[in-house]
């Protein structure tokens, strides 16, 4: 009922003025690119590293994604600022379709990662920049309701994804997986490069290229430490991270002192800014928590089939789906603080419910925790975002909003580390002979799990239980820290009152 009454407003929009719809469905499609990507490979992997080989460098297909991402993002979002939103969007997307042929194409896994590399690099501009644009074409009112079509796509993407992926599997090759994207991206820049111009003001531009020089290799080294800590000794982790935080400080000194800076620090001062950016790298870090290990906590401990946990993966895809929309009617009636409270709120019962019953079982009680999860992230996802976006004028809003997804995928890298070594610690004592997670597996496949003894099986699914029970209060922790960011709003912003006016004469549309 909320998409199709979201996608009645949508063709509404199209009617009224079809010139801004068409650019922003432009945005949506190249937003469902980047959302679709990950769910779909990772569908298709286990084929990929069967034709490939090379299973030792499995997880570096998706942390050179991940690292290439995160590094690039901040740098788009000042580029966008000075040169305008399409070019860098063209560029980024022009790099991600390249690579994409490129990886088709790949004979080796160190091929694929490299062409993984500069994927990443290429999708570090396609959802800052698309939302980014629809930031600058609607009003900061409208912002609010149009996050509900944003919502619906990443809702889309997560199901459509592994199924897309499967699909193609079935009835292809696996190379095709990384060749689907193209004829929508072609087609999105096509329509946007129609519909949207920007009038950029003539003036000299200059490029931080030492800051440039600094913040790469920092945030490389940090985001390697964190998602590969658990593979390297623990002294070269240690080192990356230290090297990483004196770069980052080195970083933040230098760009306090530079004119033109390439992230601009001044935005931080602003509390609502501020706050969004800390609230966005909570939030991935809980998108890595609740949603990475629901399917394992149905197969392993429930006994239950993978078409359960599809369900329960979808149950909290539609709680972040619909409330991401209601979320921006409910901004404009109330305030950014109230609806993060909310969000909050549901963010805290969602996990504790699923703390709760982790042992207990409970079908009805885990789908409940899981829709009241994704409805607390749809919740204080749109608060955070929008109340960004109208918090500064044109010439610093590519930044900003660069700033929200930086934090974002920071989180999510942040997030896997902290919980995977919550999981690998619960499951440590499992077996001195194998190793905890082999015996995880063995209980999430129907057959091995029916052959195992009925004592090895309790112990497994103890503490796998156990692990789970720990990830659930320690996200719903965070939570509780998401709602001391709520509080700390201020009272009775919310778009259009109490921020920055936010008319953009740069971007503009050929109207009919």
């Amino acid at each position: 009922m909320a998409r199709s009454k979201t996608l009645g407003t949508l063709v509404t929009d199209l009617r009224a003025t079809p010139r801004r719809g068409f650019v922003l469905a432009a945005c949506l499609a190249t937003i469902f690119i980047a959302a679709i990507e990950s769910t779909m490979i990772v569908t298709v992997m286990p084929t990929i590293v069967s034709a490939l080989s090379g299973f030792e460098f499995y997880g570096w297909v998706f942390a050179a994604f991940l690292l290439a991402q995160a590094v690039s993002v901040p740098i788009y979002g000042k580029l966008a600022d000075l040169f305008g939103r399409q070019r860098i969007l063209f560029a980024g997307t022009g790099l991600y379709v390249a690579a994409s042929f490129a990886a088709g194409f790949s004979v080796s896994l160190p091929m694929l990662i490299a062409c993984r590399v500069l994927q990443g690099i290429g999708s570090g501009a396609i959802l800052p920049m698309a939302t980014t644009i629809i930031g600058d074409i609607y009003t900061p009112e409208e912002r609010a309701r149009v996050q509900g079509y944003v919502a619906a796509v990443w809702g889309t993407s997560a199901i459509v994804g592994p199924s897309l992926g499967a699909l193609i599997l079935a009835f292809a090759d696996w190379h095709v997986a990384f060749w689907v994207n193209i004829p929508v991206a072609v087609v999105a820049l096509g329509m946007i490069r129609i519909y949207h111009r920007e009038t950029i003001e003539p003036r000299q531009r200059r490029i931080d290229f030492l800051g440039a020089a600094l913040l790469v290799p920092s945030v490389s080294a940090i985001m390697t430490a964190l998602m590969q800590g658990a593979t390297f000794p623990a002294w070269l982790t240690a080192s990356l991270a230290l090297a990483g935080g004196l770069g980052i400080a080195v970083f933040v000194r230098y760009e306090r002192r530079v004119a033109e800076p390439l992230v601009p620090i001044g935005l931080w001062r602003d509390r609502i800014i501020a706050i969004g950016t800390a609230g966005a790298f909570l939030l991935g870090i809980l998108m890595m928590g609740v949603p990475a290990f629901l399917p394992a906590h149905i197969q392993a401990v429930m006994g239950e089939g993978p078409r359960l946990a599809a369900f329960a993966v979808a149950a909290q895809m539609a709680g972040w789906a619909t409330c991401s929309g209601l979320g921006g009617v409910f901004m404009l009636r109330t305030s950014y603080r109230f609806v993060t409270i909310v969000g909050s709120v549901a963010l805290i019962g969602g996990a504790a419910v699923l703390a709760a019953v982790v042992h207990a079982g409970g079908t009805g009680l885990l789908l409940a925790g899981a829709f009241l999860f994704g409805l607390g992230l749809g919740l204080t996802h749109s608060v955070f975002l929008i109340s960004v976006q109208t918090s500064v004028d044109w010439a610093q809003r590519g930044s900003a909003t660069s700033a929200v997804h930086f934090g974002r995928v920071f989180g999510q890298a942040f997030g896997a580390t902290l919980f995977g070594a919550i999981l690998n610690v619960g499951l440590s004592g499992v077996d001195a002979r194998r190793t905890g997670a082999h015996l995880v597996e063995a209980t999430i496949d129907p057959a091995r799990r029916a052959a195992m003894d009925e004592a090895t099986l309790a112990r497994v699914i103890a503490a796998m239980a156990d692990a789970l029970g720990s990830i659930y209060w320690t996200a719903t922790a965070i939570a509780v820290l998401v709602l001391v960011l709520g509080l700390m709003l201020p009272s009775g912003a919310r778009p259009g009152r109490g921020a920055t006016p936010t008319k953009n004469p740069r971007s503009k549309l050929i109207e009919q």
